[in-house]
């Protein structure tokens, strides 16, 4: 399934790495604010600053094309994710609570187990080629999300979202399992989860 026209689809095309590159430098910025400071006029005037850094032009063309190139394969969920962060800076309040952000990272965990071990040579079969030759991978993360949203846990719309975009042809990968997971949102995924439970030990040991 496409967009109805192809100037809409390069439109799309062409938008989406400013969205997502204006989402990390934003999400980086707010990341060293204060919490005290989230939702007040100097974190919305730094996150805003941000924004408008990845359409500075350089040589005739958007910063956030150029940064484009670094990375062009940034998923949907971590564009979420990241944008949250955005949205608890500019007005104090996130979308997703702390039940979805934990369940962002255990998705991210486990996708990236998932997939990118195999790419690397481990094992005889690599999964990351079903997201070329099949849907699988998406019907795989529609149920979760189904799952995730009985459950009363926003991550869950994050996967439709997700879905939706790769019915879109949102992204340049053809392959479904881009659009649901990268090498960084792994990476900080892990970082996140290593940090949980150093932060449960020390809670309990505390506790003692």
């Amino acid at each position: 399934m496409s967009l109805p026209g192809p100037q809409l689809e390069a439109v799309l095309d062409w938008a989406y790495p400013l969205l997502a590159w204006a989402s990390i430098l934003a999400s980086a910025a707010s990341g060293l604010l204060p919490r005290s400071l989230m939702g007040r006029p100097v974190a919305r005037w730094i996150v805003s600053a941000a924004v408008m850094a990845v359409f500075l032009p350089v040589e005739g063309m958007p910063l956030g094309r150029w940064l484009h190139g670094v990375d062009g394969g940034i998923s949907v969920p971590f564009v979420c994710v990241l944008l949250d962060r955005v949205v608890e800076a500019w007005s104090g309040r996130p979308f997703l609570d702390r039940r979805a952000r934990r369940t962002a990272g255990i998705f991210g965990v486990a996708a990236g187990l998932a997939v990118y071990p195999a790419a690397l040579g481990l094992g005889a079969w690599d999964p990351y080629e079903l997201g070329w030759r099949s849907s699988l991978p998406m019907i795989a993360a529609a149920i979760v999300a189904v799952v995730l949203i009985a459950r009363r846990d926003a991550f869950g719309i994050v996967l439709l979202v997700a879905g939706l975009c790769w019915q879109l042809d949102l992204l340049e990968s053809e392959n479904a399992w881009d659009y649901l997971v990268d090498p960084i949102y792994v990476v900080l995924s892990w970082l996140a989860l290593m940090a949980g439970l150093v932060t449960a030990a020390r809670r309990r040991s505390a506790g003692e």
